[in-house]
């Protein structure tokens, strides 16, 4: 008697379930480029060897890649299409086991994934504010480039650039994903941003039936707030200084005086008496 220890199915790891844009192809290639795709999954106590299989169907009836190994993944590099869907999955067992012997776990769950569409480029490319961009304003004008295939764009800005599993921000502070996702390859920022405060941001495009990548991660630092005045100095009053009379207008006053004295003096003296 012993005790099975393979009674549950292997724990896939990656490609996670329901993926996209799996194994970006390299850049600048022509013809026939095929994406390069890593398959993990976790350890079985007890295993020393694991069967997979990837398929175009659910069912498994037409597969595409199936082999052993006594590793915990492999890396296919020549084989899986672009923009196509597979279904892969893994169990613990060997060429040996079978033959009729029992140590065979069942199958671990279905996960199916999606290649990505082209090369690397083809994700959206951050385009202002600029990478690494300073003095930013408070409300900027993100912009990117436009996927031909898209229908809406989804983006995030954050303080912490840390992504989960699905290439999203852990703790975003705008997220316009889903039902509210961007139709157009702009957005203008529509809360006031702190001053002197580095954001991350990133953009994907979402088409019916596919996705890509999330683009590079962009970082911007905001202004700095404005310097408060400075005090006023009181202006300076410049007084006007004493006009002084020249003594020569004033001698010609006296002497002009005179002269109408002497005058009415001369009237009154020789005046007749009727």
């Amino acid at each position: 008697m012993f005790t099975d220890i393979l009674n549950v199915g292997v724990p896939l790891v990656t490609p996670e379930a329901d993926a996209t844009g799996v194994g970006l192809l390299p850049e600048n290639m022509m013809g026939d480029v095929y994406p390069v795709i890593t398959f993990a999954w976790e350890e079985m106590a007890g295993a020393t060897s694991y069967q997979y299989q990837v398929s175009i169907d659910a069912a498994f009836k037409t597969r595409v890649l199936s082999g052993f190994t006594n590793t915990l993944g492999l890396i296919v590099d020549n084989t899986l299409l672009s923009n196509t869907t597979y279904y892969w999955r893994v169990r613990v067992a060997d060429q040996g086991s079978l033959l009729g012997a029992p140590l065979i776990s069942p199958w671990s769950a279905t996960y199916k994934f999606k290649t990505a569409i082209g090369p690397t480029m083809q994700r959206p490319l951050l385009q202002a504010p600029d990478a690494g961009a300073s003095d930013v304003p408070l409300s900027p004008t993100f912009e990117w480039s436009g996927i031909e295939w898209a229908d809406v764009y989804e983006y995030e800005l954050a303080l912490d650039p840390t992504t989960t599993a699905g290439g999203y921000f852990g703790t975003p502070l705008v997220a316009l994903v889903g039902n509210d996702s961007l139709v157009s390859t702009a957005w203008k920022c529509n809360t006031t941003l702190d001053y002197e405060t580095r954001y991350y941001w990133h953009v994907k495009a979402i088409g019916v039936d596919t996705d890509t990548p999330w683009s590079d991660v962009g970082t911007f630092t905001t202004m700095s707030k404005a310097a408060p005045p400075t005090t006023q100095v009181p202006p300076v009053v410049v007084q006007q200084p004493d006009v002084i009379t020249p003594a020569w207008i004033w001698a010609i006053v006296i002497i002009g005086a005179i002269l109408v004295i002497a005058v009415i003096v001369l009237i009154v003296t020789t005046r007749r008496v009727p």
